[in-house]
Formats: C-alpha cells, sequence, structure tokens
C-alpha cells in the first residue's frame, strides 16, 4: 500500500525519473513482474504497475 501511495504522488513531478525504495523484495519483484498476481493484492500490484511505468526501483 505504501508503494502504492508513494507512485500515485509521482503524476506530481511531470515526468521526471523518480525512486521508489523498498526494503520488501516481494513487492518490488511482484510490481517487476510481467507475470499475473493471482491473489487478493493482485488488484493492488496492477495498479502499482501501471502507475509505475517511468518509476525507477531501488531495493535497500
Amino acid at each position: 500500500m505504501a508503494v502504492k501511495e508513494a507512485l500515485s504522488w509521482s503524476d506530481q513531478f511531470q515526468g521526471e525519473r523518480i525512486t521508489v525504495e523498498s526494503d520488501c523484495l516481494v513487492v518490488v519483484q511482484a510490481i517487476k513482474s510481467s507475470s499475473p498476481m493471482r491473489s487478493h493484492l493482485g488488484v493492488i500490484v496492477e495498479d502499482c504497475r501501471g502507475l509505475a511505468s517511468f518509476v525507477k526501483f531501488n531495493i535497500c
């Protein structure tokens, strides 16, 4: 949920490169993956994928 919230704010930066850092490898992998997620969190992951089309992810 925190990643989705951060990505929703990213539209305020008008196409600038944005780095979203997360210490949750599972979340980062799910968002970066092209495979559909078949769980109750799949809708949130799909939303993040759409919002993240221009965002660079780092794992901290």
